[in-house]
This record gives C-alpha cells, structure tokens and sequence, in this order.
C-alpha cells in the first residue's frame, strides 16, 4: 500500500516528516522583533514568523540553520542561570540530543548552496553557541546517583 509507505515507512526511516525532505525553494531569515514587541509573542512563534519564501533569497537549508541556531540559543538564553548540578539527566540527554542534530544539520549544509561569505560566518558563529551550550549543559547536569553511592559516607584512607 503506498499510503503506507509515505505516511509511515519513509517518515519513520527518514526521521521527519515526509516533506520535509523537499528543498522548499530560498527563503529569508528575519531578524526577531524588538524587545518591546518579542514579549507579547512565544519564542518558538517568533521563530515561525522569521521565515517566508521570496524569489532570490537564500536557500532554505541555510534558512533552516538560522532558525535552529536561534532556537539553540534560546534554549541557551533560558539555562544560563542554572545552578551546577541542577538539571535532570532526561533534561541534559534531550539537550545534548539537540546540540548533536545542529552540529550534525551543520555540517550538511553544501558551502556552494550560499554565494556570499554568511555561510561562514554563520558556521563559525553555530560551533561558538555549540561550545557555550554544551560547556553549560556540562556544568548544569546533574551526576548521576548509583545504588552504591547512596546513603554510604566517605570512607578516609590514611
């Protein structure tokens, strides 16, 4: 059956959805709204409303790198307080998952796809907020706690 196999084979193999496997043609990355205007809108909204397609600009894979960058760092934006030791290991697995995929996304991208210098500027500017991110999910990370160490006291060696 072929419903099938686009509704559910492709996508699962593929790990996203069936079109999004599709070039969508150039598109344009908008700066986030000002400070004043940004408060009445969600972050992830915001980040919707940054992209629409228009003839001659970028292409979308570059587009898509922006947007993920942006959502990067406002996950950044909204850890950097953390406390050490602070945040759940499911937390820090699905944070590091993410920083993976935009490494990984990253290094996909064609260096001939982008005509002007952006690309470079913009990859340099992906492993800086990746270095910071991955540095703060270190330090943030709870240690993991084993059957052995609990309740038990520091034994001292003379």
């Amino acid at each position: 059956d072929a419903k099938l196999l686009y509704t559910k084979l492709l996508p699962a193999l593929n790990s996203m959805p069936l079109y999004s496997n599709r070039d969508m043609g150039p598109a344009e990355f908008l700066e986030v709204p000002n400070a004043d205007a940004a408060m009445t809108y969600h972050d992830l909204a915001r980040l919707a409303l940054t992209t629409s397609p228009v003839i001659g600009a970028r292409p979308s894979k570059f587009v898509s790198l922006l947007v993920k960058n942006a959502a990067v760092n406002i996950v950044y934006r909204s850890i950097i307080d953390m406390p050490p030791s602070s945040m759940d290991p499911e937390d820090t697995r699905i944070l590091r998952l993410a920083g993976r995929n935009l490494a990984n996304f990253a290094s996909s991208i064609d260096p001939d796809t982008v005509t002007d210098d952006s690309l470079a500027s913009n990859l340099s500017d992906t492993w800086e907020l990746l270095d910071r991110f991955l540095k703060k999910i270190n330090t943030t990370a709870s240690k993991a706690i084993d059957q052995h160490s609990l309740g038990e006291k520091e034994v001292k060696t003379n």
